[in-house]
């Protein structure tokens, strides 16, 4: 869902009280009906003429000369409205594809990094140290197999057998 930058000043702007007096409230929300349009269709505040006929259905006539009286449209080349401040208070659609490719490039860069370190995550995780530990423990195995036993009675262990050992009053399977 995307926003509509609307501002706060807007109700006590001068045009658009001129086109409230005029045309009354329908002015008003034919007015923010065409930006709604604009913004989500991301014209730059044109619309075209079938949208504003589309848009104006219904609404009287007083309305629409309302909005060109008080200055917030101006009639575009091809019979449809220009938004007069709609650049002044939205990004224009150059600024919006421009924040998407920017926002693609990053996510991407994320996930590439993301991949990268899951990767060498797969292939080692272990430190140097860990590593070290491991090649003197190899060599304790050799000469006693602690180690090695160790191991293997953990794997054959059931934990829950475990948990029983240390504390009687956890009940064992079997």
């Amino acid at each position: 869902m995307d926003w509509l930058k609307l501002p706060t000043s807007f109700r006590d702007n001068a045009s658009r009280l001129e086109a409230q007096y005029r045309g009354g409230a329908a002015a008003i929300v034919l007015y923010v009906d065409c930006y709604l349009w604009a913004a989500q269709h991301e014209t730059d505040g044109i619309l075209p003429a079938a949208v504003v006929a589309s848009l104006v259905a219904g609404i009287d006539d007083e309305a629409v000369a309302a909005l060109l009286t008080a200055g917030l449209w101006k009639p575009a080349k091809d019979g449809g409205v220009h938004i007069v401040r709609f650049l002044t208070e939205q990004k224009s659609r150059a600024e919006i594809e421009q924040t998407r490719v920017d926002a693609r490039n990053r996510k991407a860069k994320e996930r590439r990094a993301h991949r990268d370190v899951t990767r060498e995550s797969h292939v080692s995780h272990r430190t140097e140290v860990e590593v070290e530990r491991e090649k003197e423990g190899s060599a304790t195995d050799v000469q006693g197999g602690s180690r090695a036993r160790a191991v293997s009675v953990a794997r054959e262990t059931d934990p829950l057998d475990l948990i029983a050992s240390q504390d009687p009053r956890v009940a064992t399977r079997g």
